[in-house]
């Protein structure tokens, strides 16, 4: 039988692939499949300078999406699983009650 303890680490790992590392590997698959349709068909206006720059434009945009979900969403996925495997949250807890208190 598997403790309480192990599935509640499984439970928070499986939260972190499921909110975080299922998602950003969707957004990076997407937006490659993306990045590449808009190469191989850039080629074909006649005007390159202009279609480099928008292409430029759009690659900017795609990976500042991809880096924004990457970078705002992993301090709270990361807090949520270091809550859930270690004592963080009662520590944090008795921290913020602590402030409010005194």
């Amino acid at each position: 039988m598997i403790a309480a303890d192990n599935l509640q680490h499984y439970y928070s790992l499986f939260i972190l692939v499921a909110q975080y590392f299922g998602p950003l590997a969707a957004i990076v698959i997407l937006y490659t499949i993306v990045f590449v349709y808009l190469r191989r068909h850039r080629f074909i206006r006649r005007d390159r300078s202009v279609g480099d720059v928008r292409a430029r434009k759009t690659n900017v945009m795609l990976a500042a999406i991809s880096a924004g979900f990457c970078i705002l969403w992993l301090p709270l996925n990361l807090f949520c699983v270091l809550a859930d495997t270690t004592s963080l949250f009662y520590v944090c807890r008795e921290i913020s009650h602590s402030i409010n208190y005194h």
